[in-house]
């Protein structure tokens, strides 16, 4: 199916979710309330409508990635400066990258194994339904990228061998682990976010990057590697964790309608 036509169901869908079923619309409400408060320079109302096209999008892109030559696909998922990694793989280095879910998440492991030399290592919450599970395992893995459960981390670090790898961590959502996570400075409040990355490149002396995913047009991205910190063992790890937390919320100041605002990131300061 075309990229024009894609659009066109898209938009179909888009109308049917958000005005009929009004799936996740509450959710999205309380979010863009809540974050932007009493910020007159945002209209919310258009934000919603913004985010809820852009979501849909997402949607149906991601079936599109499982389709889709890989390198037919990169021109619309461009690094435009994989340049930031070449130091550290002729070392031998290996990295943690984060990501997020703002604009198109879901053709990362597809197209940026291709355009990096790190073997990638996305770091996943394995799903309930195992059928589901194996079709968005076997979607995020090949093309220079394997995957590796939330809960095989400290393993994977056991069994570490001298490839220089990228280990990539979404680092966005709820931490439901109290004892996984810190608390730290997000839109001036205290709010909690994942602590593993921040822990292990503490540990190991990982540099920091981050995925910034930039929309052009529609189903059209660039992407940029961001230093988010790269002497971790200079720092705490909670430290790090606002280097990150910090580096979102610039993301999402850049370009509201770009973050997923429909999970329920915010859980224990409003109620869903």
């Amino acid at each position: 199916m075309p990229f024009k036509l894609i659009h066109f169901v898209s938009d179909i869908f888009n109308f049917i979710f958000k005005n009929v079923l009004r799936y996740r619309v509450s959710v999205m409400q309380k979010n863009i309330n809540f974050y932007f408060d009493n910020d007159p320079s945002i209209n919310k109302n258009d934000l919603l409508e913004s985010t809820y096209k852009s979501f849909i999008d997402i949607i149906f892109e991601s079936i599109k990635g499982q389709t889709i030559d890989p390198q037919k696909l990169i021109p619309r998922f461009k690094l435009t400066n994989p340049e930031e990694l070449e130091n550290y793989f002729n070392e031998g280095q290996s990295v943690i990258i984060y990501s997020q879910h703002y604009n198109n998440w879901e053709w990362g492991p597809i197209t940026l194994g291709l355009q990096i030399k790190h073997h990638i290592v996305g770091v996943v919450k394995y799903l309930s339904n195992p059928y589901i599970n194996k079709y968005f395992i076997k979607g995020r893995s090949g093309n220079n990228v394997s995957v590796i459960p939330t809960h095989g981390v400290l393993k994977y670090f056991d069994n570490k061998n001298d490839q220089a790898e990228a280990l990539v961590f979404i680092a966005d959502q709820y931490p439901k682990s109290k004892t996984r996570r810190h608390l730290v400075n997000f839109k001036g409040r205290q709010i909690p976010f994942h602590n593993g990355a921040a822990e292990f490149a503490h540990k190991y002396g990982w540099p920091i990057f981050s995925f910034d995913v930039h929309k052009k047009n529609r189903s059209q991205y660039i992407v940029a590697l961001k230093p988010i910190c790269l002497t971790p063992s200079d720092h705490t790890p909670q430290d790090i964790t606002q280097m990150y937390a910090t580096h979102l919320e610039q993301l999402i100041d850049q370009s509201p309608e770009s973050w997923l605002w429909s999970h329920k990131r915010f859980k224990e300061l409003i109620k869903y």
